[in-house]
């Protein structure tokens, strides 16, 4: 049981990495920051915001929707309960005038992680390998952000000589990752 939740977490965190195979959450690479400690924070908040929208989603979607076919609304589910949850943190935060959150939680909503990841955990037939899926791609999202904060640092200080550079550049060295990443689908 603990090695499946770990092998799991671990597919999901390389083999099915939601930002390299799936092609999904390159807005978050595009923004154009180069120190780590932000990205991180961020990318924490979102992983934060994704697990718990998960944890109120999944039992709504398994015990109230999928018994009675209605699971064509679940993105309904989902969009609403971010919607909700990004409106009470909004109050909260202004309640206790935290003005410098304000800016990171105001991008946490466009955010396509939380739905991608949320609707992705769906497709398993128990809670624990939901949730080993959530947090692995949760952990993935992490990593792959920060990887793409230090390629981006690295790319603007490169030497002018290189022919691609930006984002081009960077959307190759992602597919090389991403071909990488799936060569790992032996092990798990």
């Amino acid at each position: 049981m603990i090695f499946t939740f770990i092998a799991t977490i671990l597919s999901a965190l390389f083999y099915q990495n939601v930002v390299l195979t799936k092609t999904a959450l390159t807005e978050d690479s595009l923004k154009d920051e180069t120190r780590i400690v932000p990205v991180l924070k961020y990318s924490g908040c979102v992983s934060l915001f994704t697990l718990v929208i998960f944890l109120v989603s999944y039992p709504i979607y398994q015990y109230g929707l999928k018994p009675f076919d209605l699971g064509y609304f679940n993105y309904l589910l989902v969009v609403l309960l971010m919607v909700g949850l990004h409106a009470l943190i909004t109050y909260l935060l202004n309640k206790k005038n935290k003005d410098q959150y304000k800016e990171l939680i105001s991008n946490m909503i466009l955010n396509s992680a939380v739905i991608f990841i949320t609707l992705m955990s769906y497709q398993e037939n128990s809670f624990l390998s939901a949730l080993a899926v959530v947090l692995g791609s949760l952990l993935g999202y992490m990593g792959v952000m920060v990887l793409l904060t230090t390629i981006q640092v690295r790319l603007k200080t490169a030497p002018d000589s290189l022919v691609i550079k930006g984002l081009p550049m960077l959307l190759i060295i992602l597919g090389v990752m991403a071909v990488a990443f799936r060569g790992l689908a032996g092990i798990f």
